[in-house]
């Protein structure tokens, strides 16, 4: 037995000076200073992630009559047929296409006047502007199989030069702008301004209406990639989803992943669907360190003047309720 155990030490002093190099492993090692990686935010960055205070400019390319009647022709009621309270519908029946084109075109152009931006920047100080576009604000290729494919697209040729030209002027007084999906392809809400007055909120219902929603994002995506959209703080992919939307967060699911192949650093706004603590709880799983999707934001709406009672309030009172909540 002695032997063995004399023989077993001879062994392992032997074998000791191969594993020599081991006895240093739990050594602290010798740290190098690196420098950092992390840059000075972009013009950009600021632009998309500071604090906004801002407005939504609506009825400028979707329209809503409460805002701008003088597009409506008189005796449209709304829900009596998809397009009923479409105004290009009825103006083009009256007027015809080169008419009413001209009149939507004057009307985009003079959306913001010099003295508007002025007070936006100056008085206001307005970091941010909501501009909500239709699918057919995109141009004719984007109505294909929808409401407004033939003549109404005929309206929208130069509408997006005019998006593209309003958010220049407003990156030059320093404003940014969120791009608004509002009018989407067979209503992701019920109101004439989802993009048809059908009463319905059809887009959820069709995968086609789906595809072209995410094809007209990612349109959007690569322009903003390219820098054509100048000052753009992202991108909304839907207004005021109906409450309990089926296949909604697939759908987000999907234009998240077509959208990040584009350009993963453009921030996604959702709808929250009237469920704020469900959108918060989606959107909290997808914006982790580690994601390699976009960033996403939750849109949510609170209506201080909704009903009649709201609207017999004195604006001191309205005011109040706001700070209140």
């Amino acid at each position: 037995m002695g032997k063995f155990f004399s023989k077993a030490k001879s062994s392992l002093t032997d074998v000791q000076p191969q594993f020599a190099s081991s006895q240093n492993i739990q050594q602290p090692l010798k740290q190098h200073d690196t420098p950092s990686t992390i840059g000075p935010p972009s013009a950009l960055d600021v632009l998309r992630y500071r604090y906004h205070h801002g407005a939504n400019r609506g009825s400028i390319f979707v329209l809503e009559q409460w805002l701008y009647g003088s597009m409506f022709e008189a005796g449209a009621k709304e829900g009596s047929s998809p397009t009923n309270n479409l105004p290009a519908f009825s103006s083009i029946n009256k007027y015809g296409i080169d008419a009413t084109r001209l009149k939507w075109e004057a009307h985009w152009s003079n959306a913001f006047s010099d003295a508007d931006l002025d007070f936006l920047s100056n008085t206001a100080h307005c970091t941010t502007i909501r501009l909500p576009v239709g699918y057919f604000t995109l141009g004719p290729s984007f109505t294909a199989g929808t409401l407004f494919v033939g003549a109404p697209s005929q309206i929208y040729v130069s509408a997006w030069s005019h998006v593209l030209s309003v958010t220049s002027r407003l990156a030059a007084h320093g404003i940014g702008t969120l791009l608004d999906l509002h009018a989407l392809s067979g209503g992701a809400i019920t109101d004439p301004h989802s993009g048809t007055s059908s009463g319905k909120a059809d887009f959820w219902a069709h995968g086609s209406h789906l595809e072209l929603g995410k094809r007209c994002i990612t349109f959007m995506a690569e322009a903003i990639a390219q820098g054509s959209v100048e000052g753009c703080v992202g991108i909304q992919i839907c207004n005021e989803a109906v409450y309990g939307a089926r296949w909604m967060y697939e759908w987000y699911t999907d234009v998240l992943r077509s959208v990040s192949r584009t350009d993963n650093s453009i921030l996604i706004y959702i709808s929250g669907a009237w469920d704020l603590n469900a959108a918060i709880a989606w959107a909290q799983a997808r914006n982790r360190i580690m994601s390699v999707t976009n960033p996403v934001v939750v849109d949510t709406h609170k209506y201080y003047t909704f009903s009649a009672a709201d609207k017999a309030e004195s604006p001191s009172r309205s005011s109040g309720a706001y700070r209140a909540s």
